[in-house]
């Protein structure tokens, strides 16, 4: 009988945690404040939009916000997308500034609450079309947070009880030396250790 080696499994990991997850995935995995934002959706005519450069962990805030009203629409655009909106008065959008002005206008004029994400602030269109604006500038945070992530991330990817591959906060202060602030970018990276790890301990990068 062939012995058959699972990927992962002499990490005890099912999978490589810094891999791409699903949306469901990341709710769980997210490490984020929301604080009140969820209670100004009692109100009408709100627009709350997550602002930051890319990497940064504005759709990871767009996604835990959206576990808390997954009734209502969630659309992802990608460049050179053409997405198409139902009638739902309440609409979570990542990445609209993909949208044109013109396509941003009339869905604004359809919808009473809205949630998104963005490189760029929109506050201005947005009050423009009768939003009430509430701004949030995402930034990854300090190293300790950073590690709850990576931690959370692993975590995700448990086999079994045990030991598992840990990040400490050396390794998170060399890989914000590498790429600053940039969450995804240091992900990316984690991805190609992981790829190659050979055992379970301190994670070096």
């Amino acid at each position: 009988m062939n012995n058959i080696q699972l990927p992962f499994a002499h990490l005890n990991l099912r999978f490589n945690p810094f891999g791409e997850l699903t949306r469901q995935q990341r709710a769980v995995t997210a490490i984020v404040e929301l604080e009140d934002l969820p209670e100004h959706f009692s109100k009408r005519r709100i627009a709350i939009q997550f602002v930051g450069k890319q990497g940064r962990g504005k759709s990871t805030h767009l996604i835990a916000l959206h576990k808390q009203f997954n009734n209502s629409p969630y659309t992802q655009i990608y460049i050179g997308d053409k997405p198409t909106f139902n009638s739902n008065p309440f609409q979570f959008i990542d990445s609209i500034e993909l949208l044109p002005a013109s396509r941003r206008k009339k869905l604004y004029s359809s919808i009473k609450m809205l949630a998104i994400t963005t490189h760029n602030d929109l506050t201005k269109e947005l009050q423009s079309a009768g939003f009430k604006v509430i701004s949030n500038i995402i930034s990854v945070g300090n190293e300790q947070k950073i590690k709850k992530i990576f931690d959370s991330r692993i975590e995700l990817a448990r086999r079994n009880i045990g030991s598992l591959p840990h990040i400490d906060i050396n390794t998170v202060r060399t890989l914000i030396t590498k790429f600053n602030d940039d969450i995804r970018a240091m992900e990316h990276h984690l991805y190609d250790v992981f790829q190659q790890l050979q055992e379970i301990g301190n994670v070096k990068v």
